[in-house]
């Protein structure tokens, strides 16, 4: 489900700006213009680490508490003067893009290290449809949510995001502690990894 979060950028935040907020709408372009900067600058060196069980899992957890505080965030920006709503705005969307870059980087990192290696191929295609299906749903879920029942909403949907994300960490956590090759993998061999592995 962690994939609705290209959902909340693409649809649900320029939605909200346009009909919720005092914000101009141009700041629509500039908060994807952030996101992809965040994602250019950050996603290799947040990516270090993550094929270590533990790491991916951690990643996960922290992109989950990002992105709920994001939803949260990104409400807040409703009835207040414009230089406020965009002040809200673009925190929440580093908040939102930091955690697209760690959530990306353990879903990739947990789809390769818990995947049988007689059924790789079998693994991904789960690992991608999965995705999918949470990037399908995405408009109607944030449309029903946060668009429909603003602060309510958004803090639904937040919840949302969080559970999927600590659900993801706790079963990597279980997997690294249990027998089979993707235990043996979770040694920690990147001391140079960024705070995800802190």
């Amino acid at each position: 489900m962690f994939g609705m979060q290209f959902g909340v950028a693409e649809v649900g935040v320029p939605l909200w700006i346009a009909q919720d907020t005092d914000a101009p709408e141009v700041l629509v372009a500039i908060a994807l213009i952030l996101n992809t900067v965040v994602v250019v600058l950050f996603q290799v060196p947040v990516s270090r680490g993550t094929h270590d069980l533990r790491v991916a899992g951690r990643a996960s957890a922290i992109a989950a508490w990002l992105m709920a505080g994001a939803c949260v965030v990104y409400a807040l920006a409703s009835g207040v003067p414009a230089w406020a709503a965009i002040t809200i705005i673009l925190v929440a969307t580093l908040a939102h893009s930091f955690a697209e870059v760690l959530s990306q980087a353990g879903g990739w990192g947990l789809s390769f290290e818990l995947a049988d290696p007689v059924r790789a191929g079998a693994y991904q295609g789960m690992f991608s449809m999965g995705f999918s299906l949470g990037a399908m749903c995405a408009p109607i879920v944030v449309a029903a949510t946060a668009l429909e029942h603003g602060l309510l909403g958004w803090v639904a949907l937040g919840a949302i995001f969080l559970a999927s994300g600590l659900g993801t960490w706790a079963i990597a956590r279980s997997a690294a502690r249990g027998p089979g090759p993707a235990a043996s993998t979770s040694a920690p061999t990147d001391t140079g990894s960024v705070s995800v592995v802190a």
